[in-house]
C-alpha cells in the first residue's frame, strides 16, 4: 500500500518460535527503518508489544519525506539466536 507524507505506517511482526512454531516473545525485539537514499530514519526502536509474538511500531511519514521504497529491518534475539526480517513501504507523494 502506497503512503503519503503525513501519513502513518503501521509496521508489523510476529514472531515465531523456529523451535516450536508457535509465536513467542524475544528476549529482545528492535526496528530500524531507512529511507530510499539509504539513510536511516530510526535505528533499533523498540516496538510495542499487543500479545504474545506480535508487535508494531507507528512511524510518522514527515511532510519532507523521499519518496520511493523505505526499507523496514526487525532484528529479535532468544535464547542468543538473533533473527533478522525485512518489509518494505512506499512513499509516493
Amino acid at each position: 500500500m502506497p503512503y503519503k507524507t503525513g501519513e502513518m505506517v503501521i509496521c508489523q511482526i510476529e514472531n515465531y518460535s523456529t523451535f516450536t512454531g508457535l509465536l513467542v516473545n524475544p528476549d529482545l525485539i528492535v526496528v530500524s527503518i531507512e529511507d530510499p537514499n539509504g539513510s536511516v530514519m530510526i535505528t533499533e526502536e523498540v516496538p510495542t508489544n499487543d500479545s504474545t509474538g506480535k508487535y508494531h511500531y507507528n512511524y510518522e511519514i514527515s511532510d519532507a519525506a523521499a519518496k520511493g521504497m523505505y526499507k523496514i529491518t526487525w532484528k529479535a534475539k532468544k535464547n542468543f539466536i538473533t533473527t533478522k526480517t525485512t518489509d518494505t513501504f512506499e512513499v509516493v507523494s
